[in-house]
């Protein structure tokens, strides 16, 4: 009996152990979340859309990924507009009184300006604040390569990979903090194994604190990366003044960072949003049923109006639906769109290049630079002319 209830418990053990870990790893990888290779082939799309940019126009109408017509075509209203032009076409020639064609006269040209006035203004919205963001994540990894320059010419080669550790770390840490695309577990653990930014002590500590959380664990690591500028200045590596100056650069790190959760904190005001799509709603199929009704109706139905009129409702609703989705891409651009930012690019180049600069070469361990070689150099460069000299002489104007 004793070994029973032993093998039972066992079991009961088991099983509960292999729910938990098939619980963890559901939670890990949802439906909505993405493995590292997954969103390294998202990143790799986008360089090549951007490159697409440049291409002629007849290339450009060639591509279907990365456009406009992919959202179209799985927006509901795009086809709710179509089926009802569709229908009332078919009833127009067997079922609908001539008389009806008038009711089509309505003029709702007014309501479509006035959507067309929020449209663009709302696209415009969208775009500024699209570059904002972007130029506020370009700062960030301008941020690093600045101290990876003060950090090669003053610290010594531990002091300096350890802040550079800790400034790409922060940099990573702040996407993990909001996005839904980019967590702990899909990103920083994989970029970790192959950047080494942490130690494992150093992990358990982001552990603890919950990187996915919020910016808790990035001001964290801002914080580790003014200690090590303080003990630099205090083993007497730096003076106050440029440690100062890496302080700032630190700081203006934080700030960048702390932009781009401003901005994701209070995205367009759903006031904007939510009226924007109930006039799509309402506009896009009273226009419908305006063009499907002004086509005609029993004998006065033509296959080219039908045709003619068709296209005119798809326009319009590629214009309206099209404006929408466009500025609620360039809204949200660090999430997993193709139009998105490509946030491993910046984060990788950034350590990248910040560790490239600390391996560079010096010059004097090129060659020995002295007075001579600079007067020879002087010797060797195109004359300058004395002072208030032009830049051209009269003869060389002439040709």
């Amino acid at each position: 009996k004793t070994a029973s209830k032993l093998a039972a418990s066992s079991a009961k053990t088991a099983t509960k152990a292999a729910v938990s870990t098939a619980k963890t790893a559901t939670s890990i990888f949802s439906s909505d979340e993405h493995a590292y290779d997954e969103l390294k082939k998202i990143e790799k799309t986008r360089r090549e859309i951007l490159d697409r940019c440049h291409l002629p126009f007849y290339r450009i109408l060639t591509f279907w990924k990365g456009t406009v017509l992919s959202s179209l075509a799985n927006d509901p209203l795009m086809w709710i507009m179509v089926l009802i032009y569709v229908m009332v076409r078919i009833a127009a020639r067997f079922s609908i009184p001539d008389f009806v064609h008038t009711l089509g006269g309505a003029d709702i040209g007014v309501i479509g300006a006035f959507l067309s006035f929020f449209l663009v203004f709302y696209v415009n919205h969208s775009n500024k604040r699209f570059d904002i963001l972007y130029n506020t994540s370009t700062s960030c990894q301008g941020r690093i390569f600045d101290m990876g320059a003060l950090c090669k010419a003053y610290l010594p080669r531990e002091n300096a990979l350890r802040l550079l550790r800790y400034m790409n770390a922060a940099h990573i840490a702040a996407y993990v903090g909001f996005s839904d695309t980019y967590n702990y577990q899909n990103y920083f653990v994989e970029e970790n194994k192959l950047q080494q930014l942490l130690t494992d002590k150093e992990v358990e500590r982001m552990q603890r604190i919950g990187m996915d959380s919020g910016g808790t664990c990035t001001r964290e690591l801002i914080t580790w990366c003014i200690h090590e500028v303080r003990k630099a200045e205090k083993q007497g590596y730096i003076d106050s003044r440029l440690a100062t100056q890496m302080r700032e650069l630190i700081l203006r790190l934080r700030a960048k960072i702390g932009t781009i959760y401003d901005y994701h904190s209070q995205p367009v005001p759903f006031f904007y949003v939510h009226f924007v799509c109930l006039l799509s709603v309402m506009y896009l199929p009273l226009f419908s049923l305006q063009a499907g009704l002004s086509a005609g109706t029993g004998d006065e139905a033509y296959w080219a109006t039908d045709i003619i009129s068709g296209l005119i409702v798809i326009l319009q609703g590629v214009y309206v639906i099209g404006l929408r989705v466009i500025s609620d891409k360039l809204s949200d651009p660090y999430g997993d769109d193709y139009e998105d930012i490509g946030i491993m690019t910046l984060v990788d180049s950034g350590w990248l290049m910040s560790r490239r600069m600390i391996e560079g070469e010096i010059p004097e361990h090129l060659e020995d630079l002295n007075a001579q070689l600079e007067e020879e150099l002087v010797r060797k460069e195109t004359h300058i002319g004395d002072a208030f000299m032009p830049r051209f002489d009269e003869d060389d104007l002439e040709k």
